[in-house]
């Protein structure tokens, strides 16, 4: 099999907002990153892609295109925290999350990484805060809902990432698993106590 060949033919049938095109985008990125494996440099990897894209009539722009070397670099980060950095077992293409939101989750991290990067240059932060990704950009705090609503939407928010991410599961410790339950418990009063009031 032409691997370069199969890559191309999986991201150019593939749409990432549905299950069945999720599963394509592992697909490709399980054999990205064999082939990294296998000692092949993202720089080697990326010019195979793009001549073979090239050959299938497929056009191919920007950083982020399915046969850049960034892009191939992040899929290789998407597989191994997905899979093989975990040790996930009795996984199938379908059953891994959907790859849109691994994928994005990287982007996100990495712009947010470039832009303290700049942020802390330009104020002149020490090395400790900008590393630490603490640091929150100036004027974000007038854009968040401290309201109980906004507080609501930002636990569905966190529940959801952990409960559609089940390979990170098993690295929950003994006290993220306790925090969990007791969190159960207490929003179970919150409930009680609202419904109560109405």
């Amino acid at each position: 099999m032409d691997v370069a060949k199969e890559i191309i033919r999986l991201e150019q049938d593939s749409d990432w907002n549905e299950r069945e095109g999720s599963a394509r985008k592992w697909h490709a990125t399980h054999l990205i990153w064999k082939e990294l494996e296998k000692g092949k440099t993202q720089t080697q990897l990326s010019d195979e892609l793009k001549a073979a894209c090239e050959e299938a009539g497929h056009k191919h722009a920007g950083p982020f295109c399915g046969v850049s070397q960034p892009n191939i670099s992040l899929r290789k980060r998407c597989w191994q925290a997905a899979v093989a950095d975990v040790g996930l077992e009795g996984w199938t293409y379908e059953t891994l999350p959907l790859f849109r939101d691994v994928y994005m989750s990287f982007m996100q991290t990495d712009d947010k990484q470039k832009s303290d990067s700049k942020k802390s240059s330009k104020d002149g932060d020490g090395d400790g805060e900008r590393l630490s990704g603490l640091k929150e950009p100036r004027g974000d705090e007038d854009k968040v809902d401290h309201s109980p609503h906004g507080r609501v939407l930002e636990l569905e928010s966190a529940v959801t990432q952990i409960a559609d991410f089940p390979a990170g599961w098993r690295h929950l410790s003994e006290e993220d698993l306790n925090m969990i339950v007791g969190l159960i418990g207490r929003l179970r009063k919150v409930v009680d106590g609202a419904n109560q009031g109405k």
